[in-house]
Order: structure tokens, then C-alpha cells, then sequence
């Protein structure tokens, strides 16, 4: 039967503390009985390790707003953002100076707009009040004679320039601020087809665009009939679509409206907000895709194009707003949308006390698992050519990490109150805050093309609310930096007073896998049959499950290996073996509720499955049956050497 472990007598492992406990035993006993308590005790390790350590974990965190160790962080985050407007409420109204240019009076106007804007303000109609498809042209909905739109004067390349003001990407085409392929220091427009992989990404079918089509103020008769056409549009363009990715071309602007005839010059004029040479230079994917776009809505009808925009736009603001006045929901809208702002105020507010020691930790234990990463490469374990190793050696020593995704080396306070100078909000419409500053999101990304950002100051522009809203780490390949957001930085994820086989094997874990991040797109020298292995169990996330076994690697060997730098000497806090801490603790990161769905992520307990039976250390751990038990199958994949 191998080396089972009773749970039942897990509890007494708990040693008791001395006398006099440091902070750091109290911090240890907590968090590990904590761990304990989550396990199932009539699991068994070697053939659910998920049920073994996080089968009691649901019953113990019944709440409306998480399923899962994250959302159960950003919650607390939440909570305390919510508690801070009621603050600002009470100092603003009893301030005696005019505070509308403060970093608190924008987060203010935006919270408070979401919570308590008029519901004729709080409808999708609403956006279109501000918003026009060009220039004395209405949407064809709510032209004063439906009959009468100025159809003649409608361009679909005009429209999405006007609306790519306002943050709208993804709609018939991409267009993005990049760094160059010729010199990534300098930023680029680059422009690609559209992507439907996601949900979000596309029209769920004609039901659906129907009843935004009525909300929107298309009469019920022919709401359906214009949803179909609609519906059929997007279907015509996900086909021109398929097909193998077709090298980038780096044209200048004369030249691309002489290969893709459309308006591009006012275009890029809509977008830039300025007049643009005919030596433009755009840098373009998947050209014949663009061809045959234009031929394609050449031949459709200028109202069901429109209305194809308008309904993408839509569902686009939808996406980017919470929907609920509730506080929780409106305190995640504007982490979504006022981001920088919220990062200042939550680092004076609840991170300034222990900042520097867990900077200190954080960025300590980034170096140890950049260090171990490095090793790995002068082993050679990723099976990579002389070139290619010391290509890879100078990114990942290039790596950085930011901590709060805040520029470094200078003031915050000062940054971030020059950053928002332009933005004004308004005190009761939330639809026009909305698209305020979604407008100057879009603007700050444009402002790039013009810059060359220096490396000591990176920090993430956020062009993505997801990763705004949240505290999970994540990886950004254009700076080739990690962020590692302040409310991460808190129990049960971390604390700085932690044991370190705490801190590795949950934070380290996290961090290791964003590294990993650093190099999807080099494949790290894994060949096509250890691919093919790892996705015995099919998934569409491969990098994700690369960056899984990987991380849980590197972040082991960061503790494990020898030369680590870290102490091996058992604790006193517990008898309980330090591998069997780490992996416990790693499971953290996955315990949930298996409701619960990713975007971008196979479930939670596919996840550690995935990673734990392609790690032989596990088994080794557990004692586990080598082809007899599910966690230690016969055959594992071996992404490195």
C-alpha cells in the first residue's frame, strides 16, 4: 500500500510553542493549522492528492464572493478599499479645499457615481449618447427617421477608430501599441485579425444579440431579423479568420492603403488625434485576412455593419463594468478602471507599514528562483544550443519584478496625482465616467508610440481590467516583468514572518510560474513528444500546464537542491516532513470550489493533478505506487533533462 499519511494524527504535529513565542512561531502554527484543517481525512494522497488536501476547504469558506484562494484575497481587498470611501466620503465633504484634482476626489466621483448614479443614467443606451459611429452620423437605431440614415456616409474603419478611442479592441481587427520587431525599445501600432477564442470575444448567437439589439432601441418587430444579419456578419468574418498566422510587414502608411484599400490615413488620425505622414510606419500581420475584410463588408449592408460595431461596443462596456451599485462590485470597478490610483491609496493606506520588509522577502525571493532558473540553464536541462542559452541567460537576467506595479524611483504620490491631471469626472452619470476613462486608458496607451520608457521605472499600463481587478501576479512579456500586486502580499498567500518553506512553495510557486511565462513563446528546447505527453489530457491552456510542472520544479530545486541557500534543518513549529509542508502548501493555491471556471486555466484540481503526477518528487514524498497508484503513473513527461 506504500506510506499513507493518518490525518487523524496530523493535528499533533503541531509542537507546542516555548514559553515566550516569536511572532514567527505564532505566524507558522496559524497558518499551518489552517493547512490541516482543509484535509480530508478519508482521501488518500496517492490517489486525489486534490480531495487529500483541499476536500474540506469549500465547507469552510462559504461566501458569495469567492470559490477560491484568490478571490478570497482580492475580498479582503475589497473590503478594506470599501471602508476607505466611507473615509473619503467623510473628509472630502468637510475638506475646505478644492480637491477635484486629488487622487481621492477621481476614486471618489467614480465609486460614488457607481453607487448612486440616477437609473435613467444606469442603462447601455446611455453609452450611445455620447458616442457617435462619425461624424453627423448617428447609429442607425436612433436616427430621428430610421429610413433617412445617412447610410452613404457611414465607414466601418471610421467607426472603429472612434471607438478604439474609448478602449475597443478586437472588433473586425486588432490594433495594438507594441514594441517594435525591429527594436523593441520603441513602440509600434501593429494590426492583426480578430481572435474568437474566448467567450467575450464573440456573439453568443442571435437570441442573445437580440435582446441587446432591444435594449439598444431597435423595435421588437425587427429586432430578430437585424440580430440574424448581425449574427451572420461575425460568422463570414470568423471564417476569412482561419488559417495559419502569416508573417508581420512593417509598411508605411502610403504603402498600406495602396496594398489594403480603406481609409487608413483618417483612421490613424481618429486614433493619434493628430494628422499623420504618409511614412507612418505600421507594423502588420495576416495582410491577405485585411484584403479580404474589406471586400467582405464592401458587400454587406451599411446598417448591419454598423449595428455589428455597435452591439461588439457594447458588449465590450458590458464586459469592462461590474453591472451591480452594490459597494464590493463598484470598489472592483474602479480597480478595473482607476488602477494606478487605487494601487496609491492601497499602499498609503494598508501596505505602507510593512513595505520595505516585504519588498525586501519578495524581491529576495525572486532572485533565488531567477539564480535557480539560471542554473538550470547552464545544466543545459532545456537542451538548447550554445546561441540560444546565452539569448536566454541575458533575458532571464534581465527579468525584473514590481512590486504594487508602481514605477520605481520616484515619488508615488506625486506620479500618480500627474498621471490622472487631465481625467475629469463627472458627480452623477456613471455611463459618462465609464467612458471617461476608458477614453483616457486608450489615450495613455497611444501616448507610448511616442515614448522610450525607461527600464528603472517599468510599471504595467493597464489595457486589461481583469488583471487590474485582481491580486494574482501576472507576467508581461512586452517589459519582461512580473507584478506582484500589494494585496497578494497578505495571509494566507504570505507573510514575511512566514518559515521560508512557506514562502516557496506558495508565492515562490506563483512567481516561478510567471517566469516560466517569460519564455512560452521559445518552447525552452521541449520537444514534440514531451508536448504530446503533457496534453495526453487534452487542454487549450498548454503554456499553463508548461508553466505549471515547470514552476513547481524550479520553485522545489529553489528549496530542495543542493547549494540552496536555504536552511534544511527542520523546524520547530512542527514534526511534520518539510516536502510534505510544501506540498501541502502549494495545494493552497488550488483549493476551491470545483464550480468554479477559468478563462484561461483548466480547473483547479485538473491543474494539481496535472503538475503532481509528472513530478517524481511528489511521489517520493508520499510513498507512492509507481503504475499502481493515479499520482504516480508509469510513464511521466519530462519537460527537462
Amino acid at each position: 500500500m506504500g506510506n499513507r499519511w493518518i490525518i487523524a494524527g496530523l493535528v499533533g504535529l503541531l509542537v507546542a510553542a516555548t514559553a515566550s513565542p516569536t511572532a514567527q512561531v505564532d505566524v507558522n502554527e496559524k497558518h499551518l493549522s489552517e493547512i490541516l484543517s482543509y484535509m480530508n481525512e478519508s482521501a488518500d494522497a496517492c490517489d486525489d492528492f486534490f480531495n487529500y488536501a483541499c476536500g474540506n476547504w469549500s465547507e469552510q469558506h462559504l461566501s458569495l464572493y469567492y470559490t477560491e484562494i484568490m478571490g478570497e484575497v482580492d475580498l479582503k481587498v475589497n473590503k478594506n478599499l470599501v471602508k476607505l470611501m466611507d473615509k473619503l466620503a467623510v473628509s472630502l465633504q468637510n475638506s475646505n479645499h478644492d480637491d477635484s484634482n486629488s487622487v481621492e476626489d477621481k476614486v471618489w466621483r467614480y465609486y460614488q457615481t457607481c453607487r448612486g448614479a440616477s437609473l435613467d443614467t444606469r442603462n447601455l443606451k446611455h453609452y450611445l449618447d455620447f458616442v457617435q459611429p462619425g461624424e453627423q452620423v448617428p447609429w442607425p437605431q436612433l436616427a430621428v427617421n430610421s429610413k433617412q440614415w445617412p447610410k452613404n456616409k457611414f465607414n466601418w474603419l471610421e467607426t472603429l477608430g472612434r471607438l478604439q478611442r474609448y478602449s475597443l479592441n478586437n472588433v473586425l481587427m486588432r490594433s495594438t501599441v507594441v514594441p517594435s520587431y525591429k527594436n523593441s525599445r520603441k513602440y509600434v501600432i501593429d494590426l492583426d485579425r480578430p481572435v474568437f477564442k474566448e467567450k467575450n470575444q464573440r456573439l453568443r448567437g442571435n437570441f442573445s444579440t437580440k435582446n441587446i439589439l432591444l435594449q439598444l432601441g431597435v423595435p421588437k418587430g425587427s429586432a430578430l431579423n437585424l440580430a440574424r444579419k448581425v449574427y451572420q456578419l461575425e460568422l463570414l468574418v470568423r471564417d476569412l479568420t482561419e488559417g495559419e498566422d502569416l508573417p508581420n510587414d512593417n509598411l508605411a502608411l502610403h504603402e498600406l492603403e495602396r496594398t489594403i484599400q480603406a481609409p487608413w490615413r483618417k483612421y490613424f488620425e481618429i486614433v493619434l488625434g493628430h494628422s499623420v505622414p504618409r511614412d507612418f510606419k505600421v507594423q502588420i500581420s495576416n495582410v491577405d485576412y485585411f484584403e479580404a475584410l474589406v471586400e467582405l463588408l464592401s458587400r454587406q449592408e451599411p446598417n448591419v455593419v454598423a449595428s455589428y460595431i455597435m452591439v461588439r461596443f457594447i458588449i465590450f462596456l458590458r464586459e469592462e463594468s461590474m453591472g451591480i451599485d452594490e459597494p464590493i462590485e463598484c470598489i472592483q470597478d474602479v480597480r478595473r478602471n482607476l488602477d494606478l490610483a487605487i494601487n496609491l491609496l492601497y499602499e498609503e493606506h494598508f501596505y505602507e507599514s510593512n513595505r520595505q520588509k516585504n519588498n525586501e522577502e519578495v524581491t529576495a525571493l525572486f532572485e533565488i528562483l531567477r539564480a535557480q532558473f539560471l542554473t538550470g540553464m547552464d545544466g543545459n536541462v532545456f537542451n538548447l544550443n550554445a546561441t540560444q542559452r546565452e539569448l536566454l541567460r541575458n533575458k532571464t537576467r534581465s527579468m525584473d519584478i514590481n512590486i504594487g506595479n508602481m514605477p520605481k524611483g520616484v515619488n508615488h504620490r506625486k506620479f500618480v496625482t500627474n498621471f490622472y491631471r487631465e481625467l475629469s469626472l463627472s458627480e452623477s452619470d456613471y455611463e459618462e465616467n465609464h467612458l471617461k476613462v476608458l477614453q483616457f486608458r486608450a489615450a495613455r496607451l497611444i501616448e507610448k508610440l511616442d515614448q522610450q520608457q525607461p527600464s528603472h521605472t517599468k510599471f504595467a499600463l493597464n489595457d486589461d481590467g481583469d488583471y487590474a481587478m485582481s491580486s494574482s501576479p501576472f507576467y508581461l512579456q512586452q517589459l519582461n516583468l512580473i507584478v506582484v500586486p500589494f494585496g497578494l502580499l497578505q495571509e494566507p498567500v504570505f507573510n514575511a514572518d512566514m518559515h521560508d518553506i512557506f514562502k516557496i512553495s506558495l508565492l515562490g510557486f506563483m512567481i516561478a510560474h510567471e517566469i516560466i511565462h517569460g519564455f512560452d513563446s521559445t518552447g525552452l528546447g521541449y520537444d514534440a513528444k514531451a508536448l504530446d505527453c503533457i496534453n495526453r489530457n487534452e487542454t487549450d491552456n498548454l503554456d499553463e500546464r508548461i508553466a505549471d510542472i515547470s514552476g513547481i520544479r524550479l520553485a522545489f530545486d529553489a528549496y530542495f537542491a543542493p547549494g540552496s541557500k536555504y536552511s534544511q534543518a527542520h523546524p520547530t513549529f512542527t514534526t511534520l516532513p518539510l516536502k510534505k509542508i510544501f506540498f501541502l502548501n502549494l495545494a493552497q493555491f488550488f483549493c476551491g470550489s470545483l464550480d468554479t471556471s477559468f478563462m484561461s486555466h483548466d480547473p483547479d484540481d485538473v491543474r494539481i493533478k496535472q503538475l503532481l503526477i509528472n513530478f517524481p518528487p511528489f511521489a517520493e514524498t508520499y510513498g507512492c505506487r509507481q503504475g499502481q497508484d493515479i499520482m504516480h503513473p508509469a510513464e511521466k513527461c519530462r519537460l527537462w533533462r
